[in-house]
């Protein structure tokens, strides 16, 4: 029960860095590279969790959900990667030829696709999160909390997909 509830924590801190991270102008520079670093861990730490995931990557038949999830993992990996990349290594990678603005906008176009696809990503996982509250914790699950739960799945997935769009 300790692990499953670390686990949802954890879920939470990284939406919550995630999404008040996208509001840069809000926040300022130094709010963006403290949660910038929390995600990194956030992330980490995720992915270690899910370990398995990478295990079974290659094994099994794919449904078109699985092939679905496996393109927006990997995207949102790729997407990951290149924010980092960009932010630690651009003045050795680069030797400042972009400018200070070029890099920023490398930056930003990175991070509207990593948060594009984490909506999706999300998105594609709320039936599940729905389906382990009715097991887990069904005086939850009652009547508001189906609906609150599928109010999210759509909210989650119209962002991503209007966030692809504006990109």
């Amino acid at each position: 029960m300790q692990k499953v509830l670390f686990r949802y924590s954890l879920y939470i801190i990284l939406l919550a860095a995630i999404l008040t991270e996208m509001i840069y102008p809000l926040v300022g520079k130094g709010v963006h590279k403290t949660l910038g670093n929390i995600v990194l861990g956030a992330i980490v730490l995720h992915n270690l969790y899910n370990y398995r995931w990478y295990v079974r990557l290659f094994k099994g038949p794919y449904t078109a959900k699985r092939t679905i999830m496996a393109i927006v993992n990997s995207g949102m990996i790729l997407a990951f990667l290149g924010m980092g990349i960009i932010i630690f290594l651009s003045p050795k990678l680069f030797g400042g030829g972009l400018g200070k603005m070029g890099l920023r906008i490398i930056h930003q176009e990175f991070a509207y696709w990593f948060y594009f696809l984490m909506c999706i990503h999300i998105g594609l996982h709320v039936p599940t999160f729905i389906a382990l509250g009715r097991v887990k914790i069904p005086q939850l699950y009652i009547g508001v909390g189906r609906i609150l739960g599928i109010l999210i799945w759509i909210l989650l997935l119209g962002t991503g997909i209007y966030a692809g769009i504006e990109i």
